[in-house]
């Protein structure tokens, strides 16, 4: 599987080596990895080409992935991110994944880089005040995850099956999975993606149809499963945006609402 032809951006690159690792199947993809970073190391850190336009996600991003595969990123990498008096800036604190990026970075320091040093201390400040306030609970649980323990000092098999979950937290959110009646289908839903379009460069199509999938059966389950005719007629109204409607509707129908306009678009 020749990925690198695959996904050009490499930013996407480095997501996707970061993704292969977590799940503990990077031994699969050697060859592919090291020639990517390679390249990524030549354009950014060799010589003269250093690049400095990068988010602050991508230059955590990379110089972490960088350094556990050996090559000598300096840490002024980080530089174009702290004030005059060698500070992070505080507007950072605003993209708390930025942040989280940043904090597992700076785990892989070395004794006296006290750009990393301090990159540290900011990370993690913004990282616990983060837990406190925020009420999104799967990048909370991300957050806590690596305050717990950073990736750098976590068991590789155990980390991956943790990481498996996580591409669990989607389905989970929209709260449809508490509706007994209906049918859990997402991997049958995905399944028929496949069949249709199974081409590597559809991945994106496939994921949105899968979820899109998910919310069709769930909503067909509520007219041949569970629903009243009082009920059913009251949620076609609403399924026709009649907003005013939905305050009428029982509580499970309010979900199966509610996740096809917001939750689930949001995803789009």
């Amino acid at each position: 599987m020749m990925f690198h032809r695959l996904v050009v951006d490499p930013l996407e690159q480095l997501k996707l080596i970061d993704v292969l690792q977590r799940l503990g199947v990077s031994y699969h993809f050697e060859h592919e990895i090291r020639s990517i970073l390679e390249n990524i190391y030549n354009t950014h850190h060799s010589g003269d080409h250093v690049c400095k336009k990068q988010s602050l996600y991508a230059t955590a991003l990379e110089s972490r992935l960088l350094r556990q595969h050996g090559y000598k990123v300096p840490q002024e990498t980080f530089k174009s991110f702290t004030n005059e008096n060698g500070d992070f800036k505080e507007c950072l604190c605003n993209n708390t994944e930025e942040v989280l990026a940043l904090y597992e970075a700076s785990f892989l320091l070395i004794e006296g880089e006290s750009i990393l040093e301090e990159a540290r201390h900011f990370a993690t400040k913004h990282l616990n005040d983060y837990v406190e306030k925020s009420k999104d609970q799967n990048l909370c649980a991300m957050v806590n995850h690596a305050l717990e323990l950073p990736l750098h000092w976590r068991m590789i098999r155990l980390e991956a099956r943790w990481f498996i979950d996580v591409y669990a937290w989607w389905w989970k959110s929209t709260g449809l999975g508490e509706l007994s009646f209906a049918r859990d289908r997402v991997v049958e839903s995905f399944l028929w993606t496949v069949g249709a379009t199974f081409e590597p460069q559809f991945g994106y199509k496939r994921r949105m149809v899968t979820r899109l999938y998910a919310l069709i059966t769930t909503i067909d389950n509520v007219y041949d499963v569970n629903g009243t005719l009082d009920e059913l007629e009251l949620f076609t109204d609403v399924e026709r945006w009649d907003i005013n409607a939905m305050e009428q509707l029982p509580h499970y129908m309010q979900l199966c609402f509610l996740t096809s306009t917001t939750r689930l678009a949001k995803s789009f």
